[in-house]
């Protein structure tokens, strides 16, 4: 997650009007899980200068981390299964600064709220960039190109005219034999890559829709520090605004999507 100067002044801001947020000192430690994507070093290090409690932050793997951390910012079609199994507690209400509607995968909004969001498109450097995922797949089988294998075989379904979440076996297994003649180089070496925006790459959306991710904050029935959690999440709410989505057709995963 990129962090521009004006973010920066707006989090100093924030830390130096703790008190109308509601947060008081701590000298706890808060271990969050969470992939690099949804939080800032900027955000972590100024809720550690407003509360004095020091911040860990560890890679998500779901399932099975949950219960050892006192946040979790998971994917949200992971959180589906956390709630189902009771490994997520309630959320006492938090205070929301933008307008927020009701999401399928948390029944009420009970259980979470939204961290970060964004979409899988193009990135491209040193080439012009695709205007389509069918152009993309068509380009990766000369160019080199970085493709991670999850996103691929969704973008894969789209190329085709497909649903990222299709349970057709006919679709997807088009899309499986489309990634198969596909070679995916590591990043360094890619002109063409799928995935979020990278910085010094050229990001496009193409003409079929993209994919949208969102992550969301939960708190583990078994956190240590749940009310620090929560602190957490309400400053994170003010110092990380949602990123605007772009007017395209964008779907989010199911978690009742069949797996590649």
């Amino acid at each position: 997650m990129t962090f521009s100067r004006r973010n920066f002044l707006k989090l100093t801001g924030l830390a130096g009007a703790g008190t109308l947020l509601g947060l008081k000192p701590a000298g706890d430690s808060l271990r969050i899980l969470s992939a690099d994507r949804s939080l800032s070093a900027a955000t972590l290090s100024a809720f550690t200068d407003l509360t004095g409690a020091s911040v860990a932050v560890a890679p998500p793997s779901f399932p099975g981390d949950a219960a050892d951390c006192d946040l979790a910012i998971i994917p949200s079609h992971a959180l589906t299964a956390l709630i189902q199994r009771g490994e997520i507690r309630e959320l006492s209400p938090i205070s929301i600064p933008f307008p927020f509607e009701q999401r399928a995968y948390d029944p009420f909004n009970i259980f979470s709220l939204p961290a970060a969001r964004g979409v899988v498109g193009i990135n491209s450097r040193n080439a012009p960039p695709p205007v389509s995922w069918a152009e993309f797949f068509e380009r990766a089988r000369t160019e080199p190109a970085h493709l991670p294998p999850h996103q691929t075989f969704r973008a894969a379904l789209k190329s085709l005219g497909h649903s990222i979440n299709t349970r057709a076996s006919v679709a997807r297994a088009q899309a499986r034999a489309l990634v198969s003649e596909l070679e995916s180089v590591p990043l360094a070496r890619a002109r063409i890559a799928l995935g979020e925006s990278r910085p010094g790459w050229e990001f496009t959306l193409p003409a079929e829709g993209a994919e949208l991710w969102e992550d969301c904050f939960c708190v583990p029935v078994s956190a240590p520090h749940p009310e620090l959690a929560r602190a957490f999440i309400q400053f994170a709410l003010s110092a990380q605004p949602l990123a605007p989505l772009p007017p395209l057709p964008l779907e989010p995963l199911s978690p009742f999507a069949p797996r590649a």
